[in-house]
């Protein structure tokens, strides 16, 4: 497995996905790790780990998942929407026991201080049958379209769908006795790769012609050499200058990660912006220099529409709407109108201060046309009227004496201090290939070597007859089917006298203990006599 995904791909991962650290999750970029393999770990001494470290973290280190079928996981559902029955498995991705083994590893092996250990991060995944030789029969269909995978906290799950229940139910069975017989599953990945590549990245004033909002503001009549744009105007020339920058000097197969993209675009914004100014009251010359998309919404115009349309009524304080000029105007209609089918005024005109029936007022007439559909109030208070203006964002507003211009922040542009230069802005970017792919072979059943087996199956009380091995023999007596072996040593000739060079050790039947008259355990130096050690085996074979 991991041979596999070393030679298969070298690369530098990210992924949105913090598997042990939820609370300290890192973004997609921040998820890069060194081409070549850091090390390789021996989990349980069953599973081949490799373990990859962080491009600019030493601490930081991703290793590859178990990908390991619990074939005693199996259940049989029956699923109302597909009328399929669905044989399920879980594959299991990951243990924390997993994660502590490579920490320890890390830390007593190849001294790293705190390594913090994470998952292999898998943008999306999906199970294939891969033998040619061997397929899948007809009336079994395997899931295996691509899934997203946020996190692997779970293990994966692994769906086989028929028709018919007793068929299912029979293969639940042969998997569980026979996990091997779905040896010829893997799981491929999509894993979001990075390469170190740079680029430099030219904005041109080429760029900048081809936008939109640029050719709008071009048509003003500059006041001097300045024209004006508030914030969220400039904000979108600045994003649909990079937008062309992008598509003509980036391919589709490169991407811009986020902190370069910011970058460029505070570039830019530099390079058109001459400086910001707050006003409220701009000369008649300086209005006609202001970005306004529609030019009917342009506060000034706003204000002057606002003035003809709403009159204030000084015996009762409120503002009434003119109906004759509304009527009348059409940049007013645009302002104030309402596109509701259900309001309605006299001639025919809808506006947008309306109430439903019954709101303020009741209509007797159920029969006629006005009993259907909504009114229009005549008088607001400044109140209502500024929250009203408020919503359709019209920058302007009543002080209780006339309309006026709310203050505005209107970002300042010198045309003439770019209009010379070729070159606005240059900068390296580091661009990314994604969606790269790789295979793990779906570990049926787990490679074990002898010694373990050996243990696990003594811890049960069964011997496999298949192996040939010994056991050391405790009580004189062996079981059945092994012979008793026994042997020694003694005089054992050691080079020094430092008692620290031989340890006393009863193990079972067999014992390592020192040499000296009359076997005591005095293991000294006595006179001329050189330093001796005795070495007793009993042993039980097959």
């Amino acid at each position: 497995m991991a041979k596999h995904l070393a030679s298969s791909v070298a690369l530098i991962l990210s992924a949105a996905i913090c598997l042990w650290q939820p609370a300290n999750c890192v973004s997609f970029w921040d998820s890069q790790y060194s081409t070549s393999e850091f090390a390789q770990f021996r989990y349980k001494n069953q599973f081949t780990v490799s373990i990859f470290q962080h491009l600019t973290k030493n601490r930081t280190f991703y290793i590859t998942p178990l990908v390991l079928l619990d074939h005693t996981s199996g259940s049989l559902t029956y699923n109302d929407f597909t009328e399929f029955w669905e044989l399920r498995f879980d594959v299991i991705m990951w243990d924390s026991e997993m994660q502590t083994s490579v920490v320890d590893f890390l830390t007593r092996v190849k001294k790293v201080a705190r390594p913090d250990v994470r998952l292999l991060p898998l943008e999306k995944v999906r199970f294939q049958w891969q033998s040619r030789n061997r397929p899948l029969k007809k009336n079994i269909i395997l899931e295996n379209e691509f899934l997203a995978t946020n996190h692997l906290w779970d293990p994966l799950k692994l769906i086989f769908a028929c028709k018919n229940e007793t068929y299912c139910a029979r293969l639940l069975t042969k998997v569980r006795n026979n996990p091997r017989s779905l040896d010829s599953l893997v799981l491929d990945c999509f894993l979001t790769a990075q390469k170190s590549v740079s680029k430099t990245v030219t904005v041109t004033t080429d760029n900048l012609m081809e936008t939109t909002a640029f050719s709008k503001l071009m048509l003003l009549p500059p006041d001097g050499n300045y024209r004006y744009m508030r914030a969220d105007d400039f904000n979108n020339l600045v994003q649909e200058t990079y937008s062309s920058v992008r598509a003509t000097t980036i391919r589709s197969t490169e991407y811009v990660e986020k902190k370069d993209e910011f970058d460029i675009m505070r570039l830019i914004e530099g390079a058109l912006k001459q400086d910001e100014i707050y006003a409220n009251r701009l000369s008649e010359t300086k209005w006609r220099s202001v970005f306004w998309d529609p030019v009917y919404a342009r506060p000034d115009r706003v204000v002057h529409e606002a003035s003809r349309t709403f009159k204030k009524d000084e015996s009762t304080g409120l503002m009434k709407i003119d109906r004759d000029y509304l009527r009348s105007s059409d940049e007013a209609k645009k302002l104030f109108g309402s596109t509701s089918s259900t309001s309605w005024s006299a001639g025919g005109s809808a506006f947008l201060f309306s109430a439903k029936v019954g709101s303020s007022r009741t209509v007797t007439d159920r029969g006629s046309e006005s009993s259907r559909r909504s009114y229009q109030r005549d008088s607001f208070t400044g109140e209502e009227l500024n929250n009203k203006l408020s919503e359709r964002n019209l920058n302007v507003q009543w002080n209780g004496e006339r309309f006026e211009v709310r203050p505005l922040r209107l970002v300042r542009i010198n045309e003439q201090s770019f209009r010379s230069r070729r070159e606005l802005v240059s900068n390296n970017m580091q661009l990314t290939i994604y969606q790269q792919t790789t295979t793990f072979k779906v570990i049926t059943v787990p490679e074990r070597n002898s010694s373990l087996l050996l243990r696990d199956l003594a811890s049960a009380g069964e011997f496999p007859s298949k192996y040939s091995y010994c056991l050391l023999s405790n009580g004189g007596s062996c079981p059945p089917g092994f012979t008793r072996s026994s042997g020694f040593m003694k005089s054992i000739r050691l080079d020094t006298s430092s008692s620290g060079m031989i340890s006393k050790a009863k193990l079972g039947d067999s014992a390592i203990k020192c040499h000296s008259p009359g076997d005591s355990d005095d293991c000294s130096f006595r006179g001329w006599e050189p330093f001796k050690g005795e070495l007793h085996l009993h042993v039980c074979c097959r």
